[in-house]
């Protein structure tokens, strides 16, 4: 089995640390993890959809997804925070069954910054031993689970175009809390049974609505049928027995709740691309060659970028790409899929915790006064320049030079 048990200190229901992450493979654990890029770029894959994580995205894994994760950046920091779930439930019973996404690329504006100076707070506080008192424990999770149940619990498929689905929000997505309510509760019935031979008329005689009505519910507020939908959640169920034991794959396809083995590879080839037989010799081969990897970060470094978020954040949303095939790579020197402005912001983080300016300064030959500007009007000033400048650190860095009139150090 691919359990990861995650061990809480102390009696707290979180734990929080930041890392590089070289792979972390295929596993799953019952607690919710966040995971937010402070550096970097990684590649996440969970159920049938992997995705590009660049500074500053957040995604949440939702127990019992299958996940893996990979660096593939020269260098990266992640901060990671789980949660219990039991302890979740327990106190925050309006969660249960509840997913939750977090989608960078179009949740844009204030809930998309108010979550990452919520997993800072957290951050912080745990690491500073404040969860001793009960008290800031309690305010940090109930701000946490609030900001969640408002803003990141709903989600639709979007299609990629080439016939595949994933998960998104797309901006123009609006759903009341009665149709919202309705649908976790249409969720949660078809996770409950997927396994037995439901039908439409099954779930609209649960819910009380016609079958017409229910159907064209279900499409306008997910972007997927009913029987897509099943479907879906049917490739995950077999998914987890492929990778977790060896039962043959017509027991499996039972057991997940497919008709025929027929059934099975035609649905989960769809989801997953292939086969569930080629599925699992790939990943039977991934997972028995790569151990977790993940080591210590420069943990000042790090704090510093996480701190930021927690009064500000100037990350753009937009340089997240969908649906990449699993397999993406990215070579050494090639910078991560960014827009201007966020490869800009991540640029000037570079180089006030880098001290290069100050050295430039010290070692300039005095014969051109150096330029004084604040942060906010470079910021201004360097945002209108081709895109030529953001091509590379180097390009950046000459620029910034040349704004302040700090001449290139000469060879002796």
């Amino acid at each position: 089995m691919l359990e990861k048990a995650i061990h809480f200190k102390n009696g707290l229901p979180v734990d929080a640390f930041l890392s590089t992450v070289e792979n972390i493979p295929l596993h799953v654990h019952q607690t919710i993890e966040f995971i937010m890029v402070l550096e970097g770029t990684l590649e996440i894959r969970e159920a049938y959809q992997s995705q590009i994580l660049n500074d500053g995205d957040i995604h949440i894994f939702n127990p019992p997804d299958l996940h893996c994760i990979n660096g593939l950046s020269q260098t990266n920091c992640v901060l990671t925070l789980y949660i219990d779930l039991e302890y979740l439930t327990k106190n925050y019973s309006a969660i249960k069954n509840i997913s939750f996404l977090c989608d960078c690329d179009n949740q844009k504006g204030s809930s998309i910054e108010l979550l990452r100076r919520s997993l800072a707070d957290i951050y912080f506080h745990f690491s500073e031993n404040q969860y001793g008192d009960p008290a800031r424990l309690k305010d940090d999770l109930d701000s946490l689970v609030t900001l969640l149940q408002d803003s990141f619990q709903l989600f639709r498929w979007l299609p990629d175009g080439s016939d595949h689905f994933f998960y998104g929000c797309p901006q123009e997505y609006h759903i009341n809390a009665f149709h919202a309510e309705r649908i976790r509760r249409v969720q949660e019935y078809i996770y409950s049974h997927y396994a037995e031979n439901i039908t439409l008329s099954d779930l609209a005689q649960h819910e009380y609505l016609s079958t017409y009505y229910l159907s064209h519910f279900i499409r306008q507020a997910t972007g997927l049928s009913f029987q897509q939908w099943l479907s879906a959640v049917r490739s995950e169920a077999a998914e987890k027995l492929l990778v977790s034991t060896d039962k043959n794959i017509s027991d499996i396809a039972l057991e997940a709740g497919f008709a025929s083995t027929k059934y099975l590879i035609s649905h989960f080839k769809k989801w997953y691309g292939a086969t569930p037989s080629k599925y699992r010799e790939i990943t039977a081969a991934i997972n028995s060659q790569q151990p977790h990897k993940y080591y210590s970060c420069d943990r000042m470094k790090a704090e510093k970028l996480l701190n930021s978020h927690r009064y500000e954040s100037h990350h753009s949303g937009k340089d997240v790409q969908k649906g990449s095939p699993i397999s993406k790579s990215l070579e050494k020197g090639e910078l991560p899929q960014k827009s201007d402005t966020a490869k800009l912001q991540h640029y000037m983080n570079l180089l006030l915790l880098s001290g290069e300016i100050y050295a430039a300064m010290f070692h300039s030959d005095g014969s051109d006064p150096i330029r004084s500007i604040s942060a906010e009007a470079l910021m201004r000033e360097l945002s209108m320049l081709p895109a030529e400048v953001f091509k590379s650190y180097e390009a950046f860095l000459a620029e910034i030079m040349r704004c302040l009139n700090i001449l290139p150090q000469k060879d002796a």
